[in-house]
């Protein structure tokens, strides 16, 4: 048993969300995911065929290996023509070794959420989520998860729903995926680091977002995260970073390149008083620290007026901000920048202007600037 190099599979209460299995080329490799009961009649008002991984045989007990009751309740779902269930029913702790779920499948299968959860080594690829209430793929406490060619889609005004969150992990690589929620399409959270994301569509959504961190007085850790080669249309929020004041902790060391736009509000915005309440929230001196984020090659079209704005805190002010080659237009042909305790360094163009920041102490050439920023970021390679 101890060679098999088990994996967790962590079933927690999520609401319904649909996987178009026709799409799988490789499914799951070494994964953890988590589904729900669900409605077994399909659109039509026909009976689902329903695979039951403890009918296969599976305790769920978190110490027997249910690995061979996985792969026989996949292979039954996966070969019913029509809609099918493969289910695992919630409460209970399973353990699975390595082992891949594989497609095409007959029919269209229903599960429910995805989360890999206490992992490593975790291949996701060519999977489509749709219509979560809530998260639609969680990775969390996990070391080398390689998801690629997801796409998610929910509609624009439903809350919650992010995309993909990736909380407490490292060595997390996000590849040719296409994300569409009604709240932020990757969000990154405390205790995640060495983070790549390459060739990713989002919209509609709230953009790609490092935090919320420090809520309620809570520490918060990210570092290491490069987003190369994105497209964002109509979104809330292009490139965010987000933090509550009262918090501790730290973001730095990001790196956002080659980001097209079109259509979006706040298209890079660093906010280090973030209030997601009803009520109003109050001033604190602490704040997560935000230091060492690299946007570079930012261009297109935003839907408001303040095109960058960092909003940082009086008690601990955003530093090492730099900017290479940005430029983007508002409709109106009024973008301008909102500093508040912020130091930066420019080089290239930058549209519009960001004179507001106050100027740091790295070198003036754009080569020493990338060198010296560069030494502070592991690539998380492809």
């Amino acid at each position: 048993m101890n060679t098999l190099n088990l994996l967790c599979f962590l079933l927690l209460l999520v609401l319904p969300l649909r996987l178009a299995s026709k799409q799988y080329s490789d499914g799951f490799e070494d994964g953890v995911f988590k589904v729900q009961e669900t409605n077994d009649e399909d659109s039509n008002g026909s009976k689902k065929a329903t695979s039951n991984v403890d009918a296969f045989g599976a305790k769920g007990d978190g110490v027997s290996d249910d690995t061979k009751a996985f792969v026989n309740a996949w292979k039954k779902a996966c070969s019913k023509q029509g809609s099918s269930i493969f289910l695992v029913p919630k409460g209970k702790r399973y353990l699975v070794s390595a082992t891949k779920f594989k497609g095409p499948c007959a029919g269209m299968l229903t599960i429910q959420a995805l989360t890999i959860d206490s992992s490593s080594s975790v291949n996701v690829k060519d999977l489509t989520i749709r219509n979560a209430q809530q998260m639609h793929f969680i990775i969390g406490r996990s070391d080398s998860v390689r998801v690629s060619g997801v796409t998610i889609s929910a509609p624009g005004d439903s809350p919650n729903t992010d995309g993909i969150h990736v909380t407490g992990s490292t060595n997390v690589v996000l590849q040719d995926c296409k994300i569409g929620t009604g709240d932020d399409c990757i969000s990154i959270v405390s205790e995640s680091s060495n983070i790549k994301m390459k060739n990713i569509y989002c919209g509609p959504g709230h953009g790609i977002s490092i935090g919320s961190l420090g809520k309620d007085n809570s520490t918060g850790m990210v570092e290491k995260v490069v987003l190369d080669n994105a497209f964002i249309r109509d979104t809330t929020n292009g490139l965010r970073i987000k933090t509550w004041q009262g918090g501790s902790g730290y973001v730095r060391s990001m790196r956002y390149q080659n980001v097209r736009m079109e259509n979006v509000s706040n298209p890079i915005i660093i906010d280090q008083f973030y209030c997601d309440s009803p009520s109003k929230c109050e001033d604190q001196a602490s704040a997560v620290e935000v230091s060492e984020i690299f946007y570079k090659n930012i261009t297109g079209t935003s839907a408001t007026r303040i095109t960058m704005k960092f909003a940082c805190s009086d008690a601990m002010p955003c530093s090492n901000i730099i900017l290479s080659n940005i430029n983007m237009q508002s409709e109106d042909d009024d973008e301008e920048t909102y500093c508040n305790n912020a130091s930066s360094f420019i080089c290239g163009r930058v549209h519009p202007s960001a004179d507001c920041l106050l100027s740091s102490a790295l070198q003036e050439r754009e080569g020493v600037v990338e060198d010296s920023f560069s030494q502070h970021i592991i690539h998380t390679e492809l």
